[in-house]
């Protein structure tokens, strides 16, 4: 075998190399997508609600209602509270895009909700009640047009899919063009355009 052959080859089996492991190294970053989309928030979510509610239960039979947490909103000081008081004792470890705030009255049917991902609940009057946040920019603020679980997750697999298309064009384009290298090297008289 002569050395300029011995190059080719091994230029090629380098191309092929780096081809395989960079469409590798973009395979990890799509496992946590293969959970719930969001489950851990909602998660979070309806634990706060109801370790809030049964507070507010135990509360409304000692002290009367006056007590009673009914908004929960992310501010520091209801972040301590959740934190600090036995009976919720709820430390707020959520990714930086959640938000937390209420859908109604937490002394009665309210619930905690993610400004981003959305509420816990699949029923799609969601978008039509008012939910109130804590933005450190702004202070209280209510909003409207949430998102449910399933919605969420819809508009979550859309996404998915777009970036599966696009890693498979990828793998493609750089399939091809390692092809297209091999081919120059191995014959080049031979014209592909």
């Amino acid at each position: 075998m002569s050395a300029a052959n011995f190059k080719k080859i091994a230029l090629a089996a380098n191309l092929i190399f780096s081809c395989v492991i960079a469409l590798l190294t973009g395979l990890p970053n799509f496992t946590p997508a293969r959970s719930v989309p969001g489950g851990e928030c909602y998660d979070a979510c309806r634990n706060l609600t109801s370790r809030i509610m049964s507070y507010n239960d135990q509360i409304a039979s000692d002290n009367g209602k006056s007590a009673q947490l009914r908004v929960f909103t992310e501010t520091p000081e209801n972040i301590a509270f959740v934190k600090n008081e036995p009976a919720i004792n709820f430390s707020l470890n959520h990714t930086s895009e959640c938000l937390y705030g209420t859908v109604g009255d937490l002394s009665e049917d309210g619930f905690i909700v993610c400004r981003y991902h959305g509420s816990y609940g699949d029923g799609p009057e969601i978008k039509n009640l008012e939910a109130t946040f804590f933005l450190p920019d702004k202070g209280i603020v209510k909003e409207k047009g949430l998102q449910s679980k399933t919605e969420f997750s819809r508009s979550f697999k859309r996404e998915l899919r777009f970036y599966a298309i696009l890693i498979v064009f990828l793998a493609f384009f750089v399939t091809f063009s390692t092809i297209s290298v091999l081919l120059k090297l191995f014959f080049p008289s031979l014209s592909l355009f």
